[in-house]
């Protein structure tokens, strides 16, 4: 099929868009984004034709939307017998062995599989994963196979946001895995109880090879005879030691009721080093978030007036002279030097450990702030952090890291800056605007970032989309504009943007801080790509030809004329948080 496009690119932007077709989860999202797929890739009438005559008439067989509502245990496809079909072919290498080598061959694939499945029963059964260790799954511990706890963890993530409602959870999990839900979960929290092992299907509990005895109507052919075991146990436990004996009882302890264990979480030590400090019993109001930062950089403009901090603070901040203000300045760039080098030398992966103070939530205050005409075309917004990583965060959420994944954008944008230095250098930026750039994305500090380290537009656009092989649409009250990668995206970034909808996304500028735009479509207009992009793209103008629809549409909008659709580098201006 990937016949039927010009390039590469085509191919996989139209293989991802139909991929986010199939995983829809009901059946109004899945009409809603069939016909948003079948409008946007309208000039292949060959590839649709052939998606709808060969495809969709067995959608019942592998669309989310159907496949969600029956028990599958995650096997939705034929994935795992060709699999072991391969496997065979290759133990045997020939079609032409006798029966005595055949058999071997057989024989030792068999005896793998089966300690492989032995040890990942053990792993299940004596291994605590760290992610784990939540007081919901206690009882689930060592009873119930790592797989099914990292699904049921996923849920425990979600159960936050359900609150105990069904229809925002949808029982995805329970119907496909008969494993407990966000609803579920979300109620079992409330009422501070641990999910029990009955609501666990038996498929996952089974971390041994015995053989369970035939289901029957009748009761008494499915009755366990435990006395000839326990009256063997007992033999054996009278000749055990003292020491022995007491450890076989804490374990029979355990089994029995799970959370007995002598298991405990450890107590965080407490700083008993100096003096007490004194209990602060003032009734003085705490600093607003722009007071800490105009603190944090030196100016003191905000805090000096008595309508926005108090008296106190405002005569506290004046009699600081100058000299103790860049005594400050200097001691905080000193400081987030030191941490971004100890970051930058550390071997672990880029830690999402932040001091968010706010869940990203869905909001619909902002869409009075964008231009009028363009505002039907918004379906909502999603807020998140006002920390001045906020333009990050937007980012981080669209490409799949999550709220708290702004360190990582920063690191994989840094890296594309760095790692193209000649190119952005020469024709993009300038020498001078890179090396800002540049420094602006190298913060990876906890908490309010310094204004010289906030995300800057339209500039900043370019390197997302470049990135991430994006399609980034930038919209505001006073400017409106679509980035697209400049070159073909690199392809260490492709893992990334399969999480991105579509391969794009939109980001809002709300008066000094950034949300995320969800649009009602991918088919709406958007605003005209870059003249930049037009002039320094580097094999990548099909990409215009996809969108040109889009484009045309919104430059027929009505009363947009005091709205930007260029970028310019003559006066970047911050659009991040106080």
């Amino acid at each position: 099929m990937s016949s039927m496009f010009d390039t590469k690119e085509r191919w996989e932007m139209f293989n991802d868009s139909w991929q986010f077709v199939i995983n829809s989860n009901n059946k109004e999202e899945y009409l809603k984004r069939l016909k948003s797929f079948e409008f946007r890739y309208k000039t292949y009438s060959d590839a649709i034709t052939y998606l709808k005559d060969t495809w969709l008439v067995h959608k019942e067989k592998f669309v989310s939307a159907w496949t969600n509502k029956f028990l599958h245990f995650g096997t939705t496809t034929s994935n795992r017998a060709e699999s072991a079909h391969a496997k065979l072919k290759r133990q045997l290498g020939s079609s032409q062995l006798n029966f005595d080598s055949s058999w071997d061959s057989i024989h030792s694939l068999i005896e793998l599989q089966h300690t492989d499945i032995k040890a990942s029963f053990e792993k299940s059964r004596c291994i605590i994963q760290h992610c784990a260790k939540h007081e919901e799954l206690r009882e689930l511990r060592g009873f119930v196979s790592i797989t099914a706890l990292n699904k049921i963890i996923c849920e425990l993530k979600r159960a936050d946001n359900c609150e105990g409602n069904v229809d925002s959870c949808r029982c995805t999990l329970r119907q496909t895995h008969q494993l407990p839900c966000a609803h579920e979960i979300a109620l079992y929290k409330s009422s501070n109880n641990p999910i029990p092992l009955d609501c666990i299907h038996p498929h996952w509990r089974k971390l041994d090879f015995s053989i369970l005895p035939p289901r029957s109507n009748s009761n008494r052919s499915n009755v366990v005879h435990v006395k000839p075991h326990m009256i063997r146990f007992e033999k054996w436990f009278e000749e055990q030691s003292d020491e022995n004996k007491k450890q076989l009882l804490l374990k029979l302890e355990e089994i029995m009721n799970p959370s007995s264990t002598s298991l405990r979480e450890p107590q965080v030590k407490i700083n008993n080093r100096g003096r007490p400090r004194k209990e602060d019993s003032s009734t003085r109001r705490l600093p607003s978030a722009f007071e800490y930062m105009d603190a944090f950089s030196g100016h003191d403009s905000h805090l000096s007036d008595p309508t926005v901090g108090s008296r106190a603070q405002g005569k506290n901040l004046k009699k600081r002279s100058k000299n103790q203000r860049e005594g400050r300045t200097k001691e905080s760039a000193a400081s987030i030097k030191r941490q971004n080098k100890e970051f930058k030398n550390s071997k672990q992966k880029v830690s999402n450990k932040t001091c968010s103070a706010i869940p990203p939530r869905l909001t619909y205050e902002y869409t009075t702030l964008f231009p009028t005409m363009y505002q039907q075309y918004i379906a909502n917004q999603t807020d998140v952090d006002m920390d001045g990583n906020c333009g990050y965060r937007v980012v981080a959420i669209s490409m799949g890291f999550g709220h708290d994944g702004w360190r990582t954008v920063r690191k994989h944008l840094l890296d594309e800056l760095r790692g193209n230095r000649t190119f952005y250098e020469d024709h993009i930026f300038g020498a001078k605007r890179f090396h800002e750039l540049e420094n602006c994305l190298d913060y990876f500090v906890d908490g309010f970032a310094p204004e010289n380290f906030w995300m800057t537009m339209p500039d900043m656009g370019h390197i997302i989309a470049t990135c991430y092989g994006v399609t980034v649409i930038h919209l505001s009250s006073t400017m409106c504009i679509t980035f697209l990668p400049l070159y073909n995206r690199n392809e260490c970034r492709n893992e990334y943007r399969g999480d991105c909808e579509g391969g794009e996304f939109a980001i809002g500028y709300v008066g000094r801080h950034f949300v995320k735009v969800n649009l009602i479509s991918q088919s709406v207009p958007i605003p005209p790509v870059t003249p930049l992009w037009h002039r320094y793209q580097v094999n990548n103008g099909q990409l215009y030809n996809i969108y040109e629809q889009r484009i045309d549409q919104f430059k027929k909008l009505e009363n947009m004329e005091d709205v930007a659709t260029t970028d310019t580098f003559a006066d970047i201006v911050h659009l991040d948080i106080d």
